[in-house]
Protein backbone atom coordinates (compact mmCIF):
# COMPACT_ATOMS: atom_id res chain seq x y z
CA UNK A 1 0.00 0.00 0.00
CA UNK A 2 2.40 2.10 0.73
CA UNK A 3 3.89 2.20 -3.22
CA UNK A 4 7.92 1.59 -1.87
CA UNK A 5 9.89 -0.87 -0.28
CA UNK A 6 13.30 -0.76 0.31
CA UNK A 7 16.28 -2.22 1.90
CA UNK A 8 18.91 0.09 4.04
CA UNK A 9 22.01 -0.33 6.11
CA UNK A 10 21.94 1.44 9.35
CA UNK A 11 25.56 0.47 9.53
CA UNK A 12 26.38 3.48 7.07
CA UNK A 13 24.48 6.42 7.94
CA UNK A 14 24.56 9.47 9.16
CA UNK A 15 23.99 7.86 12.73
CA UNK A 16 25.96 4.48 12.44
CA UNK A 17 23.70 1.77 13.20
CA UNK A 18 20.39 3.70 13.76
CA UNK A 19 19.45 6.33 10.89
CA UNK A 20 17.87 4.74 7.19
CA UNK A 21 20.20 7.28 4.40
CA UNK A 22 22.14 4.11 2.82
CA UNK A 23 19.20 2.79 1.15
CA UNK A 24 20.44 -0.27 -0.92
CA UNK A 25 19.69 -0.09 -4.97
CA UNK A 26 20.31 -3.75 -5.46
CA UNK A 27 16.84 -4.47 -4.27
CA UNK A 28 13.50 -1.91 -4.85
CA UNK A 29 10.38 -2.84 -5.28
CA UNK A 30 7.92 -0.13 -6.56
CA UNK A 31 4.98 1.16 -8.10
CA UNK A 32 5.38 2.22 -11.47
CA UNK A 33 5.97 6.35 -11.72
CA UNK A 34 6.43 6.62 -8.34
CA UNK A 35 7.91 10.07 -7.17
CA UNK A 36 10.65 9.02 -5.23
CA UNK A 37 11.89 6.45 -7.77
CA UNK A 38 11.23 9.14 -10.95
CA UNK A 39 13.02 11.97 -9.24
CA UNK A 40 16.54 9.02 -7.98
CA UNK A 41 16.32 8.28 -11.66
CA UNK A 42 16.17 11.93 -13.34
CA UNK A 43 18.95 12.89 -10.72
CA UNK A 44 21.12 10.54 -11.48
CA UNK A 45 20.81 11.21 -15.52
CA UNK A 46 21.06 14.86 -15.09
CA UNK A 47 24.26 13.50 -12.61
CA UNK A 48 26.14 12.75 -15.87
CA UNK A 49 25.45 15.79 -17.64
CA UNK A 50 28.76 17.29 -16.04
CA UNK A 51 30.61 14.31 -15.83
CA UNK A 52 32.33 11.53 -18.33
CA UNK A 53 33.54 9.45 -15.69
CA UNK A 54 31.91 7.73 -12.20
CA UNK A 55 35.44 9.62 -10.82
CA UNK A 56 33.93 12.90 -11.67
CA UNK A 57 30.05 12.26 -10.94
CA UNK A 58 30.20 12.93 -7.68
CA UNK A 59 32.11 16.13 -7.95
CA UNK A 60 29.93 17.76 -10.53
CA UNK A 61 27.74 20.59 -9.39
CA UNK A 62 24.69 19.51 -8.53
CA UNK A 63 26.63 17.51 -5.60
CA UNK A 64 28.58 20.40 -4.16
CA UNK A 65 27.05 21.05 -1.41
CA UNK A 66 25.60 17.04 -0.21
CA UNK A 67 26.98 15.68 3.12
CA UNK A 68 27.93 12.64 2.11
CA UNK A 69 30.30 12.18 5.44
CA UNK A 70 28.50 8.48 5.76
CA UNK A 71 30.36 7.21 3.13
CA UNK A 72 32.95 7.53 5.02
CA UNK A 73 35.62 6.08 2.55
CA UNK A 74 35.62 9.13 0.20
CA UNK A 75 36.90 6.60 -2.96
CA UNK A 76 33.31 4.65 -2.64
CA UNK A 77 31.57 8.14 -3.30
CA UNK A 78 32.43 7.60 -7.05
CA UNK A 79 31.22 4.46 -7.14
CA UNK A 80 28.57 4.74 -4.97
CA UNK A 81 26.71 6.64 -7.44
CA UNK A 82 23.22 6.18 -6.91
CA UNK A 83 23.48 6.65 -2.92
CA UNK A 84 25.22 9.79 -3.41
CA UNK A 85 22.25 11.00 -5.71
CA UNK A 86 19.53 9.70 -2.66
CA UNK A 87 21.07 11.15 0.05
CA UNK A 88 20.85 14.80 -2.52
CA UNK A 89 17.12 14.04 -3.02
CA UNK A 90 16.48 13.23 0.61
CA UNK A 91 18.81 16.66 1.78
CA UNK A 92 17.52 18.96 -0.39
CA UNK A 93 13.92 17.88 -1.20
CA UNK A 94 11.16 18.30 1.80
CA UNK A 95 8.76 16.68 0.17
CA UNK A 96 10.63 13.14 -1.15
CA UNK A 97 12.19 13.48 2.81
CA UNK A 98 8.61 13.27 4.36
CA UNK A 99 7.88 10.30 1.68
CA UNK A 100 11.24 8.29 2.55
CA UNK A 101 11.11 9.29 6.26
CA UNK A 102 7.08 8.36 6.71
CA UNK A 103 5.88 6.63 3.71
CA UNK A 104 8.07 3.73 2.24
CA UNK A 105 8.61 0.36 4.02
CA UNK A 106 11.95 0.08 5.17
CA UNK A 107 13.76 -2.88 5.85
CA UNK A 108 16.70 -3.26 7.97
CA UNK A 109 19.32 -5.16 5.61
CA UNK A 110 21.99 -5.51 8.61
CA UNK A 111 19.92 -7.40 10.92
Amino acid sequence: ERGLGAWYLACFGMEPGVSKEYVENWFLAARRRHPLMVAWRDLYNAGWEDARTRHEYPLGPLFQNVDLSHISIAEHRDWLLMHVCFKKLIDENPELRQMWAEEITLLKADD
